[in-house]
């Protein structure tokens, strides 16, 4: 299936010619960033949710400096919400083709939001694209949040549970659209026992079990110009944010010599929950990263 950039909001003027035929397209890029988190307890290992990577500068200690370091960024729930005693795997491409398992022991969180950081060391010659902090994000050199409107085009790729791929990750995408921007905080409940209240997008996507830590992805329309100084030729992929999870509708069950409404269950709405791409770089940059950062670049730099 293809989507088009054709923008469906109100009050933006006519198309250009041909600017319906123009494709989202997934590029490799979009593609090699992500990888899967694995759950391993005693019936064994399995893909649960997904992650990306994401490269965070240290401090710069001279022109030139800077060093990007590796970062896997999922859900907090994802990583929080486990059987007890489980262990967490960093699921990996690797560029002969196969894929390998790295461990994800230490994990940061946002205190207020669906964000979980994880620094990456490996010497395996891995097959990922990170993306660079702030850079190709919302808000950050191109469209911000508040030029953003209803009916914009997103796209997410992540876990296929039913399909994860049997010799290397074979990340899913699915294409959708925004559906109600975040114009106040509200309570999120990212598992039992831990609400947060924090502000989120809406989109119109179906998403499922596995699709959780998934990143987000804005398709920003030609015929549209931003506001913020940037590369104004490029329409993205940009970075929206991170999926928390599907909207479920609790409804009643009529059940044989049960009073009606009892009984509830959860349907998919066909609406899922985005958490902000501002809500990311917060996580990156709470103050015991950064240091992690400036201590890991003094010592590589051998200041």
């Amino acid at each position: 299936m293809i989507q088009t950039h054709r923008h469906r909001g109100a009050d933006t003027g006519p198309l250009p010619m041909g600017s319906e035929l123009i494709p989202m397209i997934i590029d490799e890029r979009t593609q090699k960033c992500v990888a899967y988190l694995v759950e391993e307890d005693t019936k064994g290992r399995a893909p649960t949710a997904t992650v990306f990577f994401v490269n965070a500068a240290a401090p710069e200690f001279a022109p030139g400096t800077a060093l990007l370091m590796p970062y896997a960024v999922t859900a907090r729930h994802a990583v929080e919400d486990v059987t007890p005693g489980a262990k967490l795997f960093l699921r990996v491409n690797l560029k002969d083709g196969a894929c390998c398992d790295l461990p994800a022991d230490t994990w940061t969180v946002h205190p207020n939001s669906d964000v979980a950081v994880c620094r990456i060391e490996t010497d395996l010659d891995i097959d990922i694209k990170g993306l660079t902090a702030g850079a190709m994000w919302v808000g950050n050199g191109g469209p911000s949040e508040n030029e953003l409107v209803v009916g914009d085009d997103i796209a997410i790729i992540g876990l296929f549970t039913e399909h994860p791929g049997a010799s290397r990750n074979l990340p899913v995408a699915r294409f959708g659209h925004v559906a109600l921007l975040p114009h106040e905080q509200i309570e999120l409940e990212l598992y039992e026992g831990l609400t947060v209240k924090t502000n989120f997008f809406v989109v119109e996507v179906m998403a499922w079990g596995g699709n959780s830590g998934s990143p987000v992805f804005l398709y920003w329309p030609h015929h549209r110009e931003w506001k913020e100084v940037g590369d104004k030729g490029d329409r993205g992929p940009w970075l929206l944010g991170l999926l928390h999870g599907t909207f479920c509708v609790r409804e009643p069950l009529d059940k044989p010599k049960k009073p009606p409404g009892e009984w509830l269950v959860r349907n998919n709405a066909g609406l899922a929950v985005v958490v902000p791409a501002a809500d990311i770089l917060a996580t990156l940059d709470l103050p015991s990263l950064v240091e992690e950062r400036k201590q890991l670049s003094l010592a590589i730099l051998g200041k």
